[in-house]
């Protein structure tokens, strides 16, 4: 799934089976009872899995009012749980049955920033839409409904998470480090840390004396500055220091709790 569309992928051959330019940015893809599902930003498009030319959008079926969707929405998460579909339907999670949706969990003054299911359990992940909440959350679930909350000292702003064979939960976030969990309700927090740049963001590169400086910045695509506040980095016999206002008390500036 990508900002163009969606393509079948053999990972054996390495070949793209095929490619299918939607003009929309598609969120999510599912396999389903013979049927590819598409999450977009404007509603769920399928067609059979053994289509002719599913190439074609042209040839996807939109689901709305026929199939008891709303006649127009947005869609970002779909995943495949104990044998059903999940999915949003306008940042509230549904279950399909009987080739409808049913209601099963919102979150309110939260946007839903994914799903998963590659464990005994069904993890939503969400991000902070209103202005009483700062952070992220992600939730578990049972078939029967929510099974609860995991710790919060794990994550921060979520961007992906999944529950191992061990039973561990490892979390992809936009906090610094690899976080995880033991198992689903333990709420000791496990860090991983590695020698390495603060950030991916750098807009500079000095080496003097047999020293690496880096210097985070840049700008966007439209050549505004982002205004990044990861500071600079340097490299000195082997070992990265960063330099910014989370890691020195003197680059906090004027107001340090901002």
């Amino acid at each position: 799934a990508g900002n163009y569309g969606l393509s079948r992928l053999n990972l054996k051959k390495g070949e793209f089976i095929f490619t299918t330019f939607t003009g929309l940015d598609v969120r999510s893809v599912v396999v389903f009872e013979g049927y590819l599902y598409a999450a977009t930003e404007a509603g769920i498009y399928r067609i059979a899995e053994n289509a002719s030319n599913p190439e074609n959008f042209g040839n996807w079926e939109f689901l709305g009012a026929a199939q008891g969707f709303p006649a127009s929405y947005s869609a970002t998460a779909m995943v495949l749980y104990k044998g059903q579909l999940y999915l949003d339907i306008n940042q509230a999670i549904y279950r399909l049955e009987g080739g409808k949706p049913v209601f099963f969990f919102q979150k309110t003054g939260y946007a839903l920033k994914f799903l998963s299911a590659e464990g005994p359990h069904l993890l939503a992940g969400y991000r902070c839409a209103s202005s009483g909440c700062a952070n992220g959350t992600v939730l578990y679930f049972t078939p029967a409904g929510l099974g609860g909350e995991v710790d919060g000292s794990c994550c921060g702003q979520p961007n992906y998470a999944l529950e191992d064979s061990q039973g561990r939960v490892w979390f992809g976030d936009n906090f610094r480090g690899f976080r995880y969990l033991d198992n689903i309700g333990n709420s000791r927090c496990n860090l991983l840390t590695f020698d390495s740049p603060y950030s991916s963001s750098n807009r500079e590169l000095v080496v003097s004396q047999k020293q690496l400086w880096a210097a985070a910045g840049g700008v966007n695509q439209t050549f505004s500055y982002l205004f990044l506040d990861h500071g600079f980095s340097s490299y000195i016999d082997g070992q990265w220091t960063i330099y910014n206002r989370d890691t020195r008390q003197e680059l906090k500036g004027e107001n340090p709790n901002d």
